[in-house]
């Protein structure tokens, strides 16, 4: 275990120590979060991220815990030589009821769109129309979750995946979707939405700006994922 957490659980006041350590496992998922978004290699992400997930839950800081899981399978998606995505979702699974039950907005939002994108990946893999409407379901939480917090980047990341999903079906793919009926208004909408973020618009799209990816990032991705699983 981490130096720190040593020092403070053998220093005899352990019990008085806890929001020292509840602050270190933050900082070490802010520093995990950050590193995510400069792109930094995955391996060199999850070592901050385990020693928040393991310290939270040997001290039962279980919104602390939850928030980790999120961050963790957000790290398992990103390991693009590793296929993760099943994992990454039975992650969010494991700890989802809990997550809902706390009203914590950007873990949510943030949950959702983790299962969301390990569905893509694995429908665009398998062409499981039921694996494509379980990442349009959870895009859809994800973005009731989004505005709530009012995080404006997340937001732009969110309405471009689901534009590129009803793009999908209105091009052919996933035909016998439960979303194709309404797949060009969708997109049409879900486009709307995107350039009222980008252009701050919204006053509730106006804040939270820290902890989205870059949205050109995110379109390559699913560019790529597209471009394997039709070609």
């Amino acid at each position: 275990m981490d130096e720190y957490y040593e020092g403070v659980k053998n220093d005899g006041k352990f019990s008085t120590q806890i929001s020292l350590l509840q602050d270190y496992v933050r900082s070490s998922l802010s520093t995990a979060t950050k590193l995510q978004l400069s792109s930094t290699p995955s391996h060199l992400v999850l070592s901050h991220v385990l020693s928040a997930v393991q310290l939270s839950s040997e001290l039962g800081m279980w919104r602390l815990y939850r928030f980790g899981v999120v961050v963790l399978a957000e790290v398992m998606l990103s390991m693009e030589a590793v296929p993760l995505s099943q994992k990454a979702i039975h992650e969010i699974e494991s700890v989802w009821s809990q997550l809902i039950a706390s009203g914590d907005y950007e873990a949510l939002a943030r949950g959702a769109l983790v299962m969301a994108k390990g569905y893509i990946d694995l429908s665009l893999d398998s062409g499981s129309i039921t694996e494509h409407d379980l990442a349009n379901d959870h895009l859809l939480q994800a973005f009731t979750y989004a505005k709530l917090l009012e995080s404006r980047s997340l937001v732009m990341e969110i309405t471009s995946l689901l534009a590129l999903l009803s793009e999908l079906r209105i091009s052919g793919g996933f035909s016998d979707s439960a979303y194709i009926s309404g797949s060009k208004k969708s997109r049409d909408g879900m486009v709307a939405a995107f350039e009222k973020a980008q252009k701050g618009i919204d006053e509730a799209f106006s804040k939270g700006d820290m902890i989205a990816r870059d949205v050109a990032e995110v379109v390559k991705w699913v560019g790529v994922r597209v471009a394997e699983g039709w070609e």
